[in-house]
């Protein structure tokens, strides 16, 4: 595997979405599991479809989607995905914040542990959440980030513009009224 997509334990400023012009590559903080992590997962919540005539491949898409449905109801965390991850080791991540998103979503301390420990305690892992490189980087999502946020930026000078107009005329008025008032 390439040096530039090990995993790491913190995010770097370099593939902060914030200050790059251009998209940087797609990566998820998250908790790594293997193939056999899912399949056993799986089969104990009784997602494992074995089918006639289905693949070993579309068994484990199925394992996926299913698992990560039911780990979004079980935790209440919406924006869990299981994600694949540039890894020998790894087959997925189960990941907890996207690189793209991680300043919108991030939890409390506290509610991070808590997503943790359920986490690590329903897929029987002792595994630490670490940053790892997406295999599937999707510019269309860096794309709706970036108008959402300047979207609420344009909001927020509206606001503030409108706030300091309102001042400026409330004071002017105040002005106006203490000068007659003499």
């Amino acid at each position: 595997m390439c040096k530039r997509l090990k995993p790491m334990e913190l995010l770097t400023e370099e593939y902060d979405v914030l200050t790059m012009r251009d998209p940087p590559q797609l990566l998820w903080w998250g908790i790594p599991i293997t193939i056999e992590i899912l399949t056993k997962y799986a089969k104990k919540r009784g997602f494992w479809r074995d089918e006639p005539g289905m693949t070993a491949l579309q068994r484990l898409l199925w394992a996926e989607w299913d698992c990560t449905l039911f780990l979004r109801n079980l935790t209440k965390y919406r924006p869990l995905e299981l994600r694949y991850p540039y890894s020998l080791e790894y087959s997925w991540v189960v990941g907890i914040y996207s690189s793209y998103r991680v300043q919108d979503e991030e939890l409390t301390p506290a509610q991070e542990d808590k997503l943790i420990r359920v986490l690590k305690r329903e897929l029987e892992v002792d595994t630490e959440p670490i940053w790892f490189f997406d295999q599937e980087h999707r510019d269309e999502e860096y794309l709706d980030i970036l108008a959402d946020r300047q979207a609420k930026e344009i909001r927020k000078r509206k606001a503030e513009r409108k706030a300091l107009a309102a001042s400026e005329s409330s004071a002017a008025g105040v002005t106006t009224t203490d000068s007659t008032d003499s």
